[in-house]
């Protein structure tokens, strides 16, 4: 609510509450845009305040010739990720403001915090075989997968504040 009329009155052609406009990448799961959506909205507007978003993304691939004679090649791979992510929004409305007093409860404060932490890893064996003439390969592969995805949100707000 609170968040909802300052960022309308922050910038009223590009938000429309809380959203930036053409912005909501949460709605389809797109998670990855919306950092980026909101860092360029922040930075647009440096007088936007209690507004702090965080990513971090890694990844790491390893591959190794496990053994190799001249018709039997075997190789490992293991690779994985991890995307963190996290914002959190605090915003203080006092009744005085002008959005408030038409409010039947003025004076609000607002606390948002999100945390979505996904990760993923995964091993791989590849054997290919090549008979001695050559004309024939035969190359097969077993690996396993794992992943996991969190998503920790909470939002408070009170109303009525003098």
């Amino acid at each position: 609510m609170v968040v909802a009329t300052a960022g309308e009155m922050l910038a009223p052609g590009e938000a429309l509450g809380a959203m930036v406009v053409g912005g909501c990448q949460e709605k389809d799961g797109r998670y990855d845009l919306a950092y980026a959506t909101y860092a360029d909205f922040a930075s647009r507007y440096p007088q936007a305040r209690g507004i702090g978003a965080v990513r971090a993304l890694g990844q790491l691939s390893l591959r190794a010739q496990a053994a190799q004679t001249a018709h039997h090649n075997f190789k490992l791979i293991a690779a994985g990720g991890v995307d963190l992510f996290g914002q959190s929004n605090e915003v203080f409305a006092p009744p005085e403001l002008f959005f408030q007093a038409t409010s039947a409860t003025p004076g609000t404060s607002s606390l948002a915090n999100a945390n979505s932490r996904q990760w993923n890893w995964n091993l791989n064996a590849i054997h290919a075989y090549t008979p001695g003439s050559g004309s024939l390969r035969a190359t097969t592969s077993a690996g396993v997968q794992v992943e996991d995805r969190e998503l920790d949100r909470w939002r408070v707000v009170a109303q009525g504040l003098l």
